[in-house]
């Protein structure tokens, strides 16, 4: 049996009790509502509201750049590591990696995939960054890399660039 949390009637008059971990937000939802309170202690509550979303930690969303060439064992080690600390996972082909079915989304191309995330783990099958303009997986490194997404290439021995992630 779970009991209600009964919300106090009035917000503390204190900043630091109002910014106190012990104040809950659904009290700070109440009070920002609530027209019993003066306008400057609905305000108060608002504006704490703001302030921890604000400070809120994006969620981790990983996308994966895989090539059709798929991921040696050595990458595969490192893709679960990474994939296990994601809330959620982007790619285009299925990777076997042991994740929740709804972490996992499949995307129509690697560009869809850039698009729908935070940061991205690379594993391509060259063990460099060709010059010439090829399709697969590097065009995508780069196009992550324009749009300031911090990237993770995974080389074919399992070796990582740390540099950029």
């Amino acid at each position: 049996m779970t009991e209600e949390i009964e919300v106090p009637a009035r917000p503390p008059k204190k900043r630091r009790q109002m910014e106190s971990p012990n104040t809950l937000d659904k009290w700070l939802a109440v009070w920002a509502n609530d027209e019993n309170l003066t306008p400057s202690e609905r305000r108060r509550a608002q504006d704490e509201r703001e302030r921890r979303k604000a400070e809120a930690p994006d969620p981790r969303i990983v996308g994966l750049l895989i090539g059709e060439q798929g991921v040696t064992p050595q990458q595969l080690d490192v893709l679960r590591d990474r994939c296990a600390r994601a809330e959620e996972v982007h790619a285009t082909r299925t990777v076997k990696l042991g994740l929740a079915p709804g972490v996992f989304h499949m995307e129509e191309s690697l560009r869809d995939v850039v698009a729908a995330v935070n940061e991205i783990v690379a594993a391509p099958a060259q063990t460099y960054e060709p010059e010439q303009k090829i399709a697969g997986v590097w065009p995508e490194v780069r196009y992550a890399r324009h749009r300031k997404i911090p990237v993770l290439v995974l080389y074919p021995d399992g070796t990582t660039n740390e540099g950029d992630a």
